[in-house]
């Protein structure tokens, strides 16, 4: 193991660490209105407990990665600024900025392999994702040790765990999106196609993480050769957690569950179509039932006191209803109307056996048919109501 340092920062080298400050500041706040809206939204309601668990550790992670990218920016920039030495070293919140960004991936892309899984269920894939992602979460937090036990030396560990780190993120990010883009696409519920193909096709990439996977894939690429030298790797490694989070909530508010709540008030109306009473059946055999107000009222109150009775079922709400109607004749016929409209136009309602055979029959809440026949179309909107519930 050497102990040879090397500059960690150089005067003229320090944009990238602003930059990088400035972006991750950004981000932070677009996150936490994303978990802001995520936390009152129906989609919290809908996601299990380690769904919310997850965003509630990135939120918190990522604040304190913030906090630090901040710390580390004033540290080099302002009680360091022109002065090479006190640049060339590695202070205390760069673990700091390690440690959060190895767990918000964690977080992160194990969410995002989640969902592969659960709309393929190919376990093999799934088991690889997972190894990639252990070894680069174990990368990350290798680098992170290290630098907090040993700030400004180097080792072969050192850069062992640095290049775990870097191949396997950029590895696990480029498989990942790719595949769960392509799952998306087969299963989203809104088509891809005429003015809507190119919003929707961007909505899925960024939703299948293929921004974490830019930044990942750009953050390794400038972390070798000359590009190494100009520290443009620091301001990718400042807003990686960031990007990382912002993603995961994204995907959680656009996720396939939110795409059917558009067709809601559709799929109620057909589910609901049972529901619509079926038309009355106009007879001109039949003579026209006329009932009372006072007679309508007794079979609602009735029909609503056994409902509300719960040892009554289906078949004693249908015997009572008939009982009640029976009554409702006895009634009818003590006070006999007349059909030449002397008694004020109205008829007598048909009894059981004078009902006519052709006359269409009521069937009863337990499946039989009634003996009591359909009434034609009530004049009244009570005795509408009284027809359908018969």
């Amino acid at each position: 193991m050497s102990n040879e340092t090397f500059p960690f920062l150089t005067p003229d080298k320090l944009a990238p660490l602003a930059i990088g400050s400035w972006v991750t500041v950004v981000l932070f706040g677009i996150e936490g209105l994303q978990a802001a809206r995520y936390f009152r939204s129906k989609a919290r309601r809908r996601d299990g407990a380690f769904v919310k668990l997850g965003v509630s550790f990135n939120l918190l992670a990522d604040a304190v990665g913030t906090m630090a990218c901040c710390a580390a920016t004033y540290l080099y920039t302002v009680i360091y600024w022109g002065n090479d030495e006190g640049l060339a070293k590695q202070y205390w919140p760069l673990p700091f900025v390690v440690f959060t960004v190895g767990a918000v991936t964690a977080v992160s892309q194990l969410f995002m392999i989640s969902r592969h899984w659960q709309t393929t269920k190919q376990h093999y894939v799934f088991a690889l994702l997972i190894l990639i992602l252990a070894a680069a979460v174990t990368g990350i937090f290798g680098i992170g040790v290290l630098m907090a036990l040993k700030p400004n030396a180097t080792s072969m560990l050192l850069d062992t765990f640095l290049y775990l780190a870097l191949f396997a993120s950029a590895v696990g990010t480029v498989l990942v999106s790719p595949l769960l883009f392509w799952q998306l696409c087969r299963k989203s519920t809104i088509p891809i196609t005429g003015w809507n193909f190119i919003p929707r096709v961007v909505s899925l990439l960024f939703e299948a993480g293929f921004l974490t996977a830019a930044v990942t894939v750009a953050g390794v690429a400038t972390s070798f050769g000359t590009l190494r030298d100009e520290r443009i790797w620091i301001a990718f490694a400042f807003v990686q957690a960031r990007v990382y989070s912002c993603t995961m909530l994204f995907a959680l508010h656009t996720g396939p569950e939110s795409e059917t709540d558009g067709t809601t008030a559709a799929m109620a109306l057909t589910s609901n179509e049972h529901l619509i009473p079926p038309p009355m059946i106009e007879s001109k055999s039949a003579p026209a039932t006329v009932m009372e107000d006072n007679d309508a009222f007794r079979l609602t109150r009735k029909k609503i006191e056994l409902h509300g009775r719960e040892f009554d079922s289906s078949s004693d709400v249908s015997r009572n209803l008939n009982d009640e109607l029976n009554e409702i004749e006895q009634d009818g016929a003590s006070r006999q109307p007349s059909l030449d409209g002397s008694d004020g136009g109205h008829l007598d309602i048909p009894s059981r056996s004078s009902t006519p055979s052709d006359y269409p029959r009521s069937p009863s809440p337990n499946g039989h048919h009634s003996p009591w026949p359909l009434s034609p179309r009530p004049t009244s909107p009570i005795n509408r109501s009284i027809s359908y519930a018969i």
